[in-house]
């Protein structure tokens, strides 16, 4: 009886060595290939980057440091390009366009192990300073793309050229700061601290699309005129593409401080003109919530102030953009018995009454 046991003890220790070693040695081997594959591969992703970038624009574009990895985004490779610098050239010459903290690109691992076409499935962008200027001859500093004809000479001298397409599931841009002057117009606007995340299926013809969108603050003049100060913004949207030619807004709501508005309709990019049919109105009907766009008054403790009325704010846009050639559009606001008080003050404000149409 005891040796029975002491048998069965035996065959049943034999099978779960041989248990381990069927799982371990293939598990040893994906260890190893997820530890290797990026020492493969850097190269020649550093390599794709550097061309693909310094060959389609006017401008100087530096790197830091890359780094290549399979665990943090397994089955898929993550790309990082750390400090990337975009400086002008001849009009713009040592200007900064860009500087971006760091880039993670994750890569389809087939398509990189294959040597085909690369397919990049979502790009995360981070601590991105943007510095936009339109100069007094119509120039911008963002102009930097090559135009067609330089692109085609480069493209019939690189004998290999290489091959990458966008498969793209997810952009994301956190802690974004942009600025942007015109020195035509005289309008400037300083975006501070703006996440964007945009999800959707990018390798299909007709697919809907997730954004979110976050500004800690907005501010936008002309001249002397402050349109918008430090206002807060966020936007929630859903939109239906079909062959990135027609855009369909869907459930969507943007937020400017207390200001709640949504939009329907659609934008149409066809070749010689963009059509459009867009309507939009306030969500709140409070007039607290258009109060909240008046900077002296917002951003003054905003919350304690009392107030009274009603709002209603709406307009739409409607026709084809061709040239200097623009839709009709409407705008109405309509605010009646409005009412506010800081508390510390005495007196108030009272009997405000607006209608307007534009």
């Amino acid at each position: 009886m005891a040796r029975t046991f002491q048998e069965n003890k035996v065959k049943k220790t034999g099978k779960v060595k041989k248990i381990l070693k069927w799982i371990g040695i293939p598990l040893l081997l994906l260890i190893v290939v997820i530890i290797a594959l990026p020492f493969v591969f850097k190269g020649k992703l550093i390599e794709i980057a550097k061309q693909e970038i310094n060959k389609s624009v006017n401008a100087t574009v530096d790197f830091g440091d890359f780094d290549l990895t399979l665990f943090s985004s397994f089955p898929d490779f993550k790309f990082d390009i750390e400090d990337v610098s975009v400086t002008g050239i001849n009009e713009f010459e040592g200007v900064k366009l860009a500087s971006i903290k760091n880039t993670s690109i994750n890569l389809d691992l087939m398509s990189v192990i294959s040597g085909g076409k690369i397919e990049v499935k979502s790009i995360e962008i981070n601590d991105p300073i943007v510095n936009i200027l339109v100069n007094k001859d119509s120039i911008a500093n963002y102009d930097i793309a090559k135009s067609s004809a330089e692109m085609d000479t480069l493209a019939t001298e690189d004998s290999e050229p290489l091959e990458y397409e966008i498969g793209l599931q997810n952009l994301k841009i956190t802690n974004a700061n942009i600025s942007y002057e015109d020195a035509i117009s005289n309008v400037s606007s300083v975006v501070k601290n703006m996440n964007f995340d945009l999800s959707g299926d990018f390798t299909q013809d007709v697919f809907d699309t997730k954004t979110s969108t976050t500004i800690e603050e907005l501010t936008v003049t002309e001249g002397m005129v402050d349109y918008l100060n430090k206002t807060n913004v966020s936007l929630d949207a859903e939109v239906a593409i079909d062959k990135f030619v027609k855009y369909t807004v869907k459930e969507n709501n943007l937020k400017l401080n207390e200001l709640e508005l949504g939009f329907d309709g659609f934008v149409e990019m066809l070749e010689e003109k963009m059509a459009m049919d867009l309507t939009f109105k306030s969500k709140k009907t409070d007039f607290k919530s258009i109060l909240s766009l008046v900077p002296a008054v917002y951003l003054e403790e905003f919350s304690s102030i009392t107030t009274k009325g009603n709002l209603a704010l709406n307009g739409n846009a409607k026709g084809d953009l061709v040239g200097e050639s623009y839709p009709s559009f409407n705008l109405n606001m309509d605010v009646s018995d409005g009412y506010f008080k800081y508390p510390e003050l005495a007196n108030s404000a009272e009997n405000i009454n607006i209608k307007a149409q534009v």
